[in-house]
């Protein structure tokens, strides 16, 4: 597996995806656009982060790995791709 590791920690962040892009929303302003092809980890440590399905079905089919990081700042659960692009 190749690509940036991206660490999502402000409370406030919503998650959503445009033309295979990671877009990163605070208060509804973009604060960054990620190709999925650039990212091997997706680390959620925003206790508030919103994501949906869609986004994680897509970035799981790109071969992106994601951890969820509880209150505690350790994993409380990991999307492993099981099918690599």
């Amino acid at each position: 597996m190749t690509g940036r590791i991206i660490e999502i920690s402000d409370p406030l962040v919503s998650l959503s995806m445009s033309r295979g892009f990671l877009l990163v929303k605070v208060e509804n302003t973009e604060k960054a656009r990620i190709a999925f092809e650039d990212i091997g980890i997706l680390i959620l440590n925003g206790t508030g982060a919103t994501i949906t399905t869609n986004l994680l079905n897509s970035l799981l089919e790109s071969g992106v790995m994601i951890v969820v990081l509880g209150t505690n700042y350790l994993p409380s659960g990991i999307f492993y791709p099981t099918i690599l692009s």
